[in-house]
């Protein structure tokens, strides 16, 4: 794999601190653009916030898009529920394919994406998420931060609904404050891993087989192997509603035996 050691240094300044929301985050591509190599994209990160550079004439458009709440528990800062994945097939700009390379490699289909989601308002709730305080975390945050910023140049030269300019500032800002599982992978391991195998390599028999470049499946691998490294526990909201009853339950019976006993101490004072 190419050499990272520039986003790498760029990257360590920043807390791995598990935020009160955490929001992973995945894109899909219609296309390649070779001209965006790794170097490009780190590159474009390290240049930080907000980018001077155009991209209108790089190749391809987001097709896929998903992501995943995660948030910390009011009872114990060491557990957060994750919410449910979302995963959304993009409309496209018309006259715009998808990839037979790009096909291959996630699986979304020129089908999908005419039937897919205006990207706009698929960003609504994350825009929503980021006022809110999340963070955002994504395995390649270089990748996700180019490719976010090129579609919404893109989306604006050709009409196709976009967001407001506070809105597209927020996203973007957002990014470049962003969580990078790629980086800190690499400061636990002392290499680069693709984010299947170091999940992989976490949770072991948890790691169940899933959909390929499911962009909400990544998102949530993304965002639970950051919240790992931070040492806490993720719960699913079933989870979260079983172990609430389970302390109700464990509550109220703590109060019945002391209520009990609280009487069997009265009778034998008053021989009642």
């Amino acid at each position: 794999m190419a050499t990272f050691l520039d986003a790498d240094v760029a990257y360590s300044h920043k807390s791995c601190s598990p935020p009160q929301l955490l929001l992973g985050l995945d894109v899909e591509t219609s296309d390649w653009d070779e001209q965006s190599s790794g170097a490009k994209q780190r590159h474009h990160l390290r240049q930080g916030f907000p980018c001077h550079a155009d991209h209108t004439a790089d190749n391809g458009y987001i097709c896929g898009f998903g992501y995943c709440v995660f948030l910390r528990s009011l009872e114990d800062s060491k557990i957060y529920v994750v919410e449910e994945r979302v995963s959304t097939a993009i409309k496209l700009p018309d006259n715009e394919i998808i990839s037979e390379k790009a096909f291959a490699y996630h699986g979304i289909s020129d089908t999908a994406c005419a039937n897919g989601q205006d990207f706009a308002l698929v960003l609504e709730p994350v825009i929503s998420l980021l006022r809110q305080g999340a963070q955002i975390c994504c395995h390649n945050l270089a990748h996700e931060t180019l490719v976010i910023c090129r579609e919404l140049q893109k989306r604006t030269r050709v009409g196709s609904p976009s967001l407001s300019d506070d809105d597209a500032r927020l996203l973007l800002h957002s990014l470049y404050l962003g969580h990078c599982t790629l980086m800190l992978a690499h400061k636990r391991n002392g290499h680069y891993c693709r984010l299947a195998d170091e999940y992989q390599r976490c949770f072991g028999d948890l790691a169940t087989a899933d959909i390929a470049h499911d962009p909400g499946q990544e998102a949530y691998k993304c965002a639970c192997l950051f919240l790992h490294y931070a040492g806490v526990i993720v719960v699913a909201p079933t989870v979260r509603a079983a172990w609430s009853l389970m302390s109700t339950v464990l509550s109220t019976t703590d109060s019945e035996v002391e209520t009990r006993q609280t009487k069997k101490v009265k009778s034998s004072i008053t021989g009642s």
